[in-house]
């Protein structure tokens, strides 16, 4: 095996990929950038457009975390820093999962799954076009 690839498997030029965290952070980040972005919601949720709370949030990220495969895209901070914020951290500007929510128990016999990508208002301005690859 060429561990020379795997060395970078969570990372792209300009992206971090990291797991969802149950910290304030991310619960901040999904609170205002996913779940009360009323356009990201429009496109990415059949669900009623209304503003959200934040127990709504801890569901989402309950769910999220359920996912065969959750991930959070962020910037890499040089990335940030080259679109001028200010960060030794990664910053999150999206996510995308496999299998919302889990597999039910009595569906694990099926070999099909569900993708979900959802890029949030950031910094006020969509992200869309940006070459994120997203």
């Amino acid at each position: 095996m060429d561990i020379s690839s795997v060395t970078k498997a969570f990372q792209s030029e300009r992206l971090i990929y990291r797991s969802p965290e149950d910290n304030d952070k991310d619960k901040e980040f999904f609170f205002k950038h996913v779940e009360n972005d009323p356009v990201a919601k429009a496109l990415a949720d059949p669900s009623i457009l209304r503003p959200r709370n934040k127990k709504g949030v801890e569901d989402f990220l309950t769910e999220l975390q359920k996912s065969s495969l959750p991930v959070v895209l962020c910037l890499s901070p040089a990335e940030a820093k080259k679109q001028n914020i200010e960060s030794d951290e990664p910053v999150p500007i999206g996510f995308i999962c496999i299998g919302w929510g889990g597999k039910p128990k009595n569906m694990e016999h099926h070999r099909a799954t569900h993708i979900g990508i959802e890029q949030g208002l950031w910094r006020g301005e969509y992200q869309l076009g940006a070459g994120l690859g997203v």
